[in-house]
């Protein structure tokens, strides 16, 4: 068996841990805006407007990567998102300027994201893919539950200002932890095809529907948990997301084979289907036991879809044009972000955080009964052949 946990998958894993934690931190953003001035709906707008710097970046992202390399790109994005959030400790109000570094902070978790993500993707062996897809998962779900509590704590004992001095801090510990990654095989003389041809093509499709749903449930979580919590009194950030990104580790290391062994769309059907049940858990919580246990059912939805999507979106696309199209997959998160983050928060504002949760719920049990029905169709077409 081909070996899995090599040194540059080992310096990866602990850089990106360190970037995400930067971004786990954001999950208390929400708050901060609010704490200015903000309502629900101006979060959503907000988080919308910083999604456009992502979106822009994202197609020019995937054909640096496919033309120089993975290595400058994780580089450029840690600068960034360090840079960013230094300038976030300056904001004391709602103004043009808490918008352009929302933009700012889109762009670094475009950069960064992406080429990560496209990188792990190169450096594990193709047999292994989505088991090595899940492990490496691991260094992204572990923030959730480090950022939640570590923000809790910080944001009890002091200010959004320390919060935010503390992610650069981290920022640039996952900068350091990056200098040691050797290039990928990711970088190739063959002129890639673009962004908008690798997106289009046609084995992708079923792909991105479910992808799209599965984005809008996470901005629900990601955006709007924070004032849920605030608003409610129910829980803390910091046990949902405990209990999430807990949930999450397990299925991965314990679930690897899971996959191999049952086929990924009947996996994935079933662990969106868990994911909306979880929505609805948590737009039903009133206590923070409650909290908890929607966290830890969103958790199992989560741990599977990720690297399998991912694994997916690598198995279907040309070695070639494996940043483009990974750049277009995690385009779709952005995306709902933009579409749904205001979208979500008038729903807020109209008929309540319960209305809402459980609607984005449903939304997602619908699409996967759509996803489930035109993966076998194409399936079949494909024996047909």
């Amino acid at each position: 068996m081909e070996k899995l946990v090599t040194r540059a998958f080992a310096f990866a894993f602990t850089s990106n841990l360190l970037m995400g934690l930067t971004f786990a931190l954001f999950i208390h953003y929400a708050g901060f805006l609010v704490s200015l001035g903000a309502t629900e709906g101006t979060v959503g707008i907000i988080v919308g407007v910083g999604s456009i710097g992502s979106l822009i970046v994202r197609p020019y992202v995937g054909q640096l990567m496919d033309k120089i390399g993975r290595r400058p790109l994780i580089h450029a994005g840690n600068i960034i998102n360090v840079a960013g959030l230094a300038a976030l400790t300056t904001v004391t109000s709602i103004s043009w300027w808490v918008y352009a570094l929302t933009v700012v902070h889109g762009i670094a978790e475009a950069v960064l994201f992406t080429s990560f993500v496209t990188y792990t993707a190169d450096i594990v062996p193709a047999s292994r893919r989505t088991e090595g897809m899940a492990l490496f998962g691991v260094s992204g779900q572990m923030p959730l539950a480090l950022g939640g509590l570590l923000g809790d704590f910080i944001l009890r004992t002091s200010s959004y200002t320390a919060l935010f001095w503390v992610a650069a801090a981290l920022g640039t510990a996952a900068f350091v932890m990056a200098l040691p990654l050797p290039e990928s095989k990711g970088v190739h003389t063959r002129p890639s095809l673009g962004f908008l041809v690798a997106i289009r093509q046609r084995e992708l499709s079923p792909i991105w529907l479910i992808t799209a749903a599965f984005s809008l449930t996470l901005i629900s979580i990601f955006t709007f948990l924070k004032t849920f919590i605030d608003t409610t009194g129910y829980g803390s950030v910091g046990v949902f997301f405990a209990a999430y990104s807990t949930m999450a580790i397990l299925v991965r290391l314990g679930g690897r084979q899971l996959p191999h062994r049952f086929g990924e769309i009947t996996v994935l059907g079933t662990s969106l289907i868990i994911m909306s049940g979880g929505m609805a858990l948590l737009g039903s919580a009133t206590t923070t036991l409650a909290i908890g246990i929607a966290g830890a059912t969103a958790g199992i939805g989560h741990g599977f879809s990720f690297p399998i999507l991912n694994s997916l979106v690598v198995a279907r696309s040309t070695t070639e044009e494996r940043g483009a199209a990974l750049s277009g997959f995690l385009s779709f998160f952005p995306l709902a972000a933009l579409i749904g983050a205001p979208l979500l928060g008038w729903v807020i504002e109209t008929a309540g955080y319960t209305v809402m949760y459980w609607g984005v719920g449903a939304q997602l049990l619908l699409v996967v009964a759509g996803y489930v029905r035109w993966e076998r169709h194409r399936h079949h077409q494909g024996l047909a052949m």
